[in-house]
């Protein structure tokens, strides 16, 4: 679970209008499904995953069935965890087909924040409330995006307009 605390509204600051907020890929399929049908490919059990993850089964359950629990409750670091138990990159776990070199790191999303605030003469309370996750620290310190659930990723790159997907692990 992400110690990114929620700031604002809470957890109903964010609702499935707004266009950052997906439980689904670009056909429609569910991301707790995917997730399911690349472990199933793999011939690894729910069980085996948990393990190997660290977590309980019921944990690991809650992320195939439950709608949002993979972008709300799972850290970028553990979903590169989990996508190297299942020998997948982050990044497929979310869609079938993607540019794998169009990324950007940590460092350069953090710069890409901040040339934002600068370009925009936006505050980074501002930000942040806008985003609905305190982020401050990560500007001083860019590893810790890697704290970030999928959800704040997807919420910040929205706001400064880049590809969320560019900036997985």
């Amino acid at each position: 679970m992400s110690n990114r605390a929620k700031i604002g509204l809470g957890n109903d600051s964010r609702n499935d209008s707004n266009p950052c907020v997906a439980k689904s890929d670009a056909r429609g399929i569910a991301y707790g499904v995917r997730l399911r049908n690349i472990r199933e490919s793999t011939g690894r059990s729910p069980q085996e995953v948990a393990d190997r993850l660290g977590i309980s089964l019921l944990e690991y359950d809650e992320l195939e069935a439950i709608a949002g629990t993979l972008n709300r409750s799972t850290s970028l670091t553990q979903l590169l965890q989990l996508s190297s138990v299942l020998n997948v990159s982050t990044r497929f776990i979310f869609e079938d087909e993607g540019r794998e070199n169009d990324r950007i790191s940590c460092k350069e999303l953090c710069t890409n924040i901040k040339s934002y605030l600068e370009r925009t003469g936006t505050g980074i309370s501002e930000f942040e409330e806008r985003v609905g996750y305190e982020i401050r620290q990560t500007l001083e310190d860019p590893a810790k995006v890697m704290d970030w659930n999928v959800d704040c990723l997807r919420f910040v790159c929205s706001e400064i307009g880049t590809n969320w997907l560019t900036a997985l692990p």
